[in-house]
């Protein structure tokens, strides 16, 4: 399993990183949109966030480690 520098570093996680940065989003922005996602409430963000490059990259990651 690579380490936590290598996957950071990662041209789809890194994409997903700006992408998320450029929306410039407030601290009550997030909270409100984690506060929807913790109730169930936010089932458009769930897809999105984990069907995208960056979610399936760290799937395949997380697949290939040995147990």
């Amino acid at each position: 399993m690579p380490d936590i520098t290598s996957i950071a570093a990662s041209p789809a996680v890194l994409k997903a990183v700006k992408a998320q940065n450029d929306r410039r989003q407030t601290l009550d922005q997030i909270e409100a949109i984690d506060k929807q996602w913790m109730g169930g409430g936010a089932a458009d963000k769930v897809k999105e966030t984990m069907e995208n490059a960056a979610a399936r990259q760290l799937a395949k990651i997380q697949q290939s480690k040995p147990t």
